[in-house]
C-alpha cells in the first residue's frame, strides 16, 4: 500500500512540475514563495526512491518549492541515470548558510527579511566503468 501511494504521489508532483515547466518555457511562470520545512520537502522529494537517502535540518524558509524540486528532480535523476547501476547510494543533503542550528526535534523558522543560503548536495556511487570528472569552479 506505501508504494502505491508514494506512486501517487509523484505522479501528482510530475503534474505541477510538468504545468510549471511549461509556464517557464512560456515565459508566464510567477514564483510562489512560501515558508517551507527543509526536513519535509526532502522527505517528498526522496519518498517512493529506495536507493535515495537524505540529511535535511528542521528548518522552515521562504523559497518557491516548485521551482526547487524542478532543479533537484533533474539533479536526482541524473544522479540515479549515472550511478552505479545494482547500488546507486544516492544521497541528497540539504543544509542553511547562516549560522542557524536547530536540535534534532525542533524547528528553526528564518526570518523571511533576512536572506539565507540553501546548499544540497547530491551524491551517489558512480558506475566503475566512467571516467573520472574534473573540478569544475564557478567564478564566484
Amino acid at each position: 500500500l506505501r508504494q502505491a501511494q508514494d506512486i501517487l504521489f509523484r505522479g501528482m508532483w510530475w503534474c505541477k512540475w510538468r504545468q510549471a515547466m511549461l509556464s517557464i518555457v512560456s515565459g508566464d511562470y510567477q514564483p510562489e514563495e512560501s515558508a517551507v520545512n527543509l526536513r519535509e520537502f526532502a522527505e517528498n522529494l526522496v519518498r517512493g526512491r529506495p536507493h535515495v537517502s537524505f540529511e535535511a535540518p528542521r528548518a522552515a524558509v521562504q523559497m518557491d518549492p516548485v521551482a526547487w524540486n524542478i532543479v533537484l528532480e533533474n539533479a536526482l535523476s541524473n544522479a540515479l541515470r549515472h550511478a552505479c547501476p545494482r547500488d546507486p547510494q544516492v544521497h541528497v543533503q540539504v543544509s542553511v548558510d547562516q549560522g542557524l542550528r536547530a536540535a534534532p526535534c525542533t524547528t528553526i523558522t528564518v526570518d523571511p527579511a533576512r536572506h539565507v543560503v540553501l546548499r544540497v548536495l547530491v551524491r551517489n556511487r558512480a558506475k566503475a566503468t566512467r571516467p573520472k570528472l574534473s573540478v569544475w569552479r564557478s567564478g564566484c
